[in-house]
Formats: structure tokens, sequence, C-alpha cells
């Protein structure tokens, strides 16, 4: 049996339409690629009672329930106290699982007040509102989802699971054979040639900001030996019209081209490292069951060289003392 499954984006910002709605179109975007059936992404305001009203209309009408916003500690966060009026059995572990795994990689992830729980027969989580806790949170989540929402619904999980349980359970089987599913992405790209340098900073930061995985600029010649930069953006599809927006409105161009990719991607797992500077992530990639890239954490890098005095080459070094991997 298909999961049904419903985003909320809770912000008033995004409500009103000051801002995009990136963090819940990410959700939609994960969950849809992995098989779920999307009921509905909606908008709602910082509001306890209408999330709560939202949330028990929702109740009969699907599996899973995800919340985007409204988790942290601004008085208008209050999508934990509104959620926590609708759940009738809380689910601990997985509020507490987002929040472990959100510290591996960003300390204030702590901070994030976010509840899991059952109401009916539906799994109700409340994610962050940035689009890096959404697809951090997510990833842990799925493979466990198929098989909580299976328990909730009193179906026999060993015998009959449903497909989103097998779908996990062959991924999880892929991940151990190495056998890697390539990911498919959105790629868009545009020629500028008149845009003062110091604007190409703020056009990256705002499209990451928007959910892109990767932007780069690379210089080229145009016609009558004009120079200019090919400003080249990958994102998941759902986002390519945002993205396509941005480009718009930030620089000058008149068009924007896009292609979709397929790609090839490592399994990733964030550590920690231990180091005579002080305590410093890194990214290590998998390919088949092997560990084969090792990449320390830039920000972490430059902290501990900035309070030791040094140069960040002599910390990043450092890094590699004990890794199985070395470069």
């Amino acid at each position: 049996m298909t999961i049904k499954a419903v985003v909320l984006t809770i912000s008033d910002g995004c409500f009103r339409g000051e801002r995009e709605d990136v963090s819940g179109v990410v959700a939609t975007d994960i969950l849809r690629e992995n098989g779920y059936e999307m009921i509905e992404h909606g908008l709602l305001p910082d509001e306890a009672e209408e999330i709560a009203d939202k949330l028990r209309t929702l109740l009969p009408l699907c599996d899973l329930i995800i919340t985007t916003g409204g988790t942290g500690f601004s008085p208008r966060d209050v999508t934990p106290e509104a959620a926590r009026t609708v759940i009738e059995r809380d689910a601990p572990g997985l509020a507490e699982l987002l929040r472990w795994t959100g510290y591996q990689k960003l300390p204030r992830a702590v901070l994030s007040r976010g509840v899991a729980g059952i109401a009916g027969e539906t799994l109700i989580i409340t994610l962050p509102g940035s689009t890096g806790g959404v697809r951090d949170g997510l990833e842990v989540l799925l493979p466990l989802l198929p098989h909580a929402i299976a328990l909730m619904k009193d179906r026999p999980v060993d015998h009959t699971p449903s497909p989103n349980a097998l779908s996990s359970e062959e991924k999880a089987d892929t991940k151990a054979k190495g056998d890697h599913t390539p990911r498919t992405v959105s790629v868009l790209e545009t020629n500028v040639d008149d845009l003062s340098p110091e604007f190409y900073e703020p056009l990256m930061e705002r499209l990451f900001a928007a959910g892109a995985l990767d932007v780069f600029f690379a210089p080229v010649q145009m016609k009558k030996n004009r120079p200019a930069v090919i400003v080249s953006v990958l994102c998941t599809p759902g986002l390519r019209e945002t993205m396509a927006e941005i480009l718009f409105l930030e620089t000058s161009t008149f068009g924007v081209r896009h292609t979709t990719w397929e790609r090839f991607t490592l399994e990733r797992e964030m550590h920690v490292v231990s180091t005579e500077y002080g305590d410093i992530r890194v990214k290590v990639g998998k390919w088949k069951g092997k560990e084969v890239a090792f990449s320390p954490e830039y920000e972490d890098v430059k902290a501990a060289a900035r309070a030791h005095g040094l140069s960040p080459q002599i910390v990043y070094r450092a890094c590699f003392k004990d890794a199985p991997y070395r470069p």
C-alpha cells in the first residue's frame, strides 16, 4: 500500500508571500522521489490554533504529515505546541534522532524543539524550517518511516510490507552491495557579460539559500570576443523554476537554459576527528561500501587555524593522521 503524505510549511513570511517556500518544496520533492503519494503541500501562518485545526482536518486523509518551520525559540515558533494538542502518542525517539543527526553537522540544531507522534493512524513529524534541516532529517527518517507506519496501522510488516517499505529495504540492500543509483538533478545555465564581479557573491548566496545543490561560475569568451561568465546551478527538479527566477532577478540575463542530468553520488557520512587543534567535522564518502573520500569541513578547519594562529593547511593535514583514507 502506498504511503500518503502531506507537507505543511509553517511560516508567517511564506504564508504572506514575503518569502519563498523552499523547505516545503524540498520536503515534497524528496518524498515524491521516494514513492510517497503527495496529498497536499500547504502553507500556514505561525498560529497554533490554525496549525492544530489543519492537522486534525488532514488526519483521515493521509498516513504521514511532515511540517517544516516554527520549531525554534522565537515567540512565534509554536508548531510543537500545536502538534502536541493533536498527537495522542508520542514518538520521542524520532525527534531525538533528528536533533542528534542535525548536531553532527551543526551544533545549533539541538535548539530545535521539534516533536513527533501518532494521532489516530497518522504519523506527525515536525522538522525545522531550513532546507538543510529538512534534507538531513528526511535522510535518516526515510529508512524508518515505512516500518513505523506499518506498525502504527497494525500491519504484518515482516510478511506483507508496503511498496514503500520494500523500496527502503531495497535501498538498504543496494547500499550494502554498493550499487549506487544515479540521482536526477536539474542543471540551469546562463551567460552573463555585464554584471559587476562583486554582485556574484550575493547571487551565489541567494541561490544556495533557496536550496541549490551547487553553484559555480566559469569565464568564457562570447561573440566579438566579449568576456563573460557562465553561471551554472544544480538543484532538484522541483526547484528549477525557483532558481530560474533568482537568475532573472539577480542578473541581467534574458534567458536561462536547463537540462536534466543523472549523476552517481557517494554514500556520505559525517564524522568528527579529534586533532591537536580541536575537533574537526569531516565528510566521509563511500563507494560500494568502501571509504574512498575524506574531506574536512572548511569552516571548522578555518576556525581552528585562526584560534591557533596557524595556516589552514597545517590543521587540514592533521585531520588525516588517523584517517582510513588519505589523499
